[in-house]
């Protein structure tokens, strides 16, 4: 991945921020995460050249809920006009923008419209830049699901596209990073066309929801301008090893531990038993449990002092899935914790907690 470097990531506790901040770690670089979390207000830039003090790069994975062409527009030129310039003051070398493939090619979508107006900036800015275009991700027809879902039915856009995974995005954003500007990358895309509306099927069905699809353009966020070949890369994209199957297949036991350490934070102790099976057990060094209800009254225990989860990792293998996170309470400073579950049917079986990860792992 090149040379040590400290690397600061606007949008850092996004989907891919966070993605972008592990791989980074893990290949030793220094990260500074932009976020309203971390004091910083990209949007006011409060904070922003404190950030940037030291960061020889910056990687801007932001993004909007905004639909409407000028509230898009609006966020994203206010961001990279901030970002930007912050940049030039504290000398940083190298601006890395994640945009969309073919995001030049439909007009009427509010939201391409911001990112048009974002790569304008970057091009033409005072920071010499590489754009990352990919494709839509793997998580995006789940998401979309969530959007439009009205009794029970989820109205998705017969979209044509070659989705890729966040983890691919996130290695080629770091790699970028680190070396030098290249301007326009190479797109990036999945290995294989899929149809949309198949993948929102299939992740529900995946997740263990039982929402049902209704393909049709009307009432979803795409115009019928996306339709045919518009969102497929070229033939000299880029094309990131991860498949949609692969992915699919975590699906199942990731949401159910996603769902656990959600509601759990969030003290939703009915949707935390929603995911605990009626005999699921509790071993970890704060106590044990021998039926979903003890397990809840445990954690019901354990929330009355808690005060954060931050999940740094998750891993899952089949049916099993190894979560690390920081555990913050009232009581002690945080404590690395690592939380071993197996997942059956979508319930959780079987969770096994250390404060040492090496009574998990077997490792000594």
């Amino acid at each position: 991945m090149g040379r040590m470097a400290r690397v600061a990531i606007a949008g850092a506790t996004g989907l891919v921020g966070r993605e972008v901040a592990r791989v980074l770690r893990a290949g030793g670089h220094e990260v500074a995460e932009i976020s309203r979390s971390a004091g910083v207000d990209i949007l006011d830039g409060a904070g922003l050249d404190e950030a940037l003090a030291g960061a020889s790069a910056v990687i801007d994975v932001l993004n909007t809920p905004e639909l409407a062409a000028d509230r898009a527009i609006a966020f994203f030129e206010t961001t990279t006009r901030n970002l930007l310039g912050a940049e030039r003051r504290a000398g940083v070398g190298h601006h890395v923008l994640l945009s969309i493939v073919n995001v030049d090619a439909v007009e009427k979508n509010g939201h391409y419209a911001g990112k048009r107006a974002q790569e304008r900036l970057v091009r033409t800015g005072p920071v010499p830049w590489t754009i990352q275009r990919a494709t839509q991700f793997f998580d995006f027809a789940g998401m979309v699901a969530s959007w439009t879902t009205r009794d029970g039915v989820a109205t998705v856009a017969p979209l044509l596209v070659q989705p890729v995974a966040v983890a691919d995005v996130a290695g080629v954003l770091a790699d970028a990073a680190v070396g030098p500007a290249q301007e326009m990358a190479p797109d990036l895309a999945g290995p294989e066309p899929l149809d949309f509306v198949d993948m929102a099927r299939r992740t529900l069905a995946a997740r263990g929801e039982t929402t049902g699809v209704r393909a049709s353009w009307r009432d979803g966020p795409f115009g019928t301008e996306m339709g045919g070949e518009v969102l497929l890369p070229g033939p000299d994209a880029r094309l990131g090893p991860a498949t949609f199957e692969s992915w699919l297949s975590q699906q199942g036991p990731r949401a159910a531990a996603e769902t656990y350490f959600a509601a759990w934070q969030d003290r939703d102790f009915g949707r935390l038993r929603s995911v605990l099976a009626d005999d699921a057990t509790f071993r970890g060094p704060l106590g044990t449990a021998d039926s979903g209800d003890e397990c809840l009254a445990g954690l019901r225990g354990m929330a009355e002092m808690l005060t954060r989860v931050n999940v740094l990792k998750m891993w899952v293998n089949g049916p099993d899935v190894l979560t690390w996170f920081d555990l913050h309470t009232t009581r002690a400073a945080p404590a690395p914790t690592a939380n071993w579950m197996h997942v059956e049917d979508g319930k959780i079986t079987r969770i096994r907690v250390t404060f040492d990860p090496r009574e998990i792992t077997g490792q000594t």
